[in-house]
């Protein structure tokens, strides 16, 4: 029990240094994490993602895919997986990911709008249009979601559209 248990704890601790940006000793935490337990899909999820911050991109999907093979519903390895792809340009692999991540963890609006945002790299501004008004039929206070969609707007010619998204988003924002 304590392989696991040490696991657990290094993977908490990777997670904790990642969000406070010290990469390289988080980068560490998880190794050792994967290490004494092989099959924490979390540990190799976190391992990826903090790869993938670092531009490692190779290596960060290989840890993405073992994490998915460990846990099919791992939606933030799913997600993970999405940023590294559409970091390197993979557009529809990317899609197919973000797709994923939504299947397993459909609250999770993160990988909804990402997944917008690649499908307007992609050049598909009517796919991320409909995203993007997904989102704001889960939190029409997304302001993200209505500039994305302002956005996507725009390429598909709707410049009026466009204006009232970005007023919207506007409104939203917080005043400084």
């Amino acid at each position: 029990h304590a392989a696991p248990l040490n696991s657990t704890a290094h993977e908490r601790l990777a997670r904790a240094l990642s969000l406070n940006d010290a990469l390289n000793e988080a980068e560490q935490e998880a190794r050792q994490a994967v290490r004494l337990d092989g099959s924490n899909a979390l540990a190799h999820a976190w391992y990826g993602w903090i790869l993938g911050r670092q531009g490692k991109y190779k290596t960060a999907l290989a840890e993405e895919k073992i994490a998915v093979d460990l846990d099919e519903k791992n939606a933030f390895a799913y997600q993970t997986m999405g940023l590294i792809l559409t970091s390197t340009g993979e557009y529809s692999q990317a899609i197919r990911a973000y797709e994923r991540a939504i299947k397993n963890d459909p609250d999770d609006l993160g990988s909804y709008l990402n997944m917008a945002a690649a499908m307007g790299r992609k050049g598909d501004y009517a796919g991320a249009a409909s995203v993007y008004r997904k989102v704001i039929s889960l939190n029409r206070r997304s302001s993200l979601a209505h500039i994305g969609l302002g956005s996507a707007l725009g390429k598909i010619g709707d410049l009026d559209g466009q204006v009232r998204e970005f007023q919207t988003a506007v409104a939203l924002a917080p005043r400084s």
